[in-house]
């Protein structure tokens, strides 16, 4: 694909993009969102609508998931985000990142400074600054905003390698359907991204 080509798609999509990034990062911050899992289908479709513009295999995506948030999704992410279940998957990306694989290392310095030389800091602690809700919160204002050079070296070294570990991560946690089923959709999507931005 030649460049003309990728900066036609990634123009065309631009509204479809953040709208993806927005969706992701209402979704990993909890389940409580009224509406969040009615928005899925609209999701999907623009996520197989990005990877067949880009030439990549459309997401795998296993079962279904209820058209709003219940009792269950709150239960799989209390099992995997909240430290109930066997294995607790982080959505810090300090802790795939530091040596020491802890919190509040390195890349949570490093996004705050970019967020703060940007002018465009995310609502919520700073503490949290870079958790993938975070991250992906920031994605969807720089697609938004029409910062290609932030936008592509933001996404390539941070948004997009954390959200791929978190979905590794996922992957390798006692199964958790409707949450894998995201996390397959929300891999996709990155991969598109990558590819859209090299």
């Amino acid at each position: 694909m030649q460049d003309g080509e990728q900066e036609e798609i990634r123009a065309g999509l631009t509204n479809a993009r953040a709208r993806l990034y927005e969706f992701f990062s209402v979704f990993f911050r909890g389940p409580r969102s009224a509406e969040l899992l009615a928005l899925r289908p609209e999701a999907e479709a623009s996520v197989a609508a990005l990877s067949a513009a880009l030439g990549l295999k459309p997401p795998k995506l296993a079962g279904s998931l209820p058209p709003e948030a219940g009792e269950e999704l709150e239960r799989e992410f209390a099992r995997l985000f909240y430290g109930v279940g066997r294995r607790t998957v982080s959505l810090s990306e300090s802790v795939y990142t530091s040596r020491e694989a802890i919190l509040c290392q390195g890349a949570l310095q490093e996004v705050s400074r970019i967020y703060d030389e940007a002018g465009l800091r995310p609502a919520g602690d700073p503490r949290e600054a870079d958790t993938l809700p975070f991250e992906l919160a920031f994605a969807a204002e720089l697609v938004e905003g029409k910062r290609p050079e932030l936008e592509k070296a933001f996404i390539t070294e941070h948004a997009a390698p954390l959200g791929l570990s978190v979905c590794d991560a996922i992957d390798a946690a006692p199964p958790e359907p409707q949450v894998r089923h995201v996390s397959a959709l929300l891999r996709a999507f990155l991969l598109s991204e990558q590819k859209l931005l090299a």
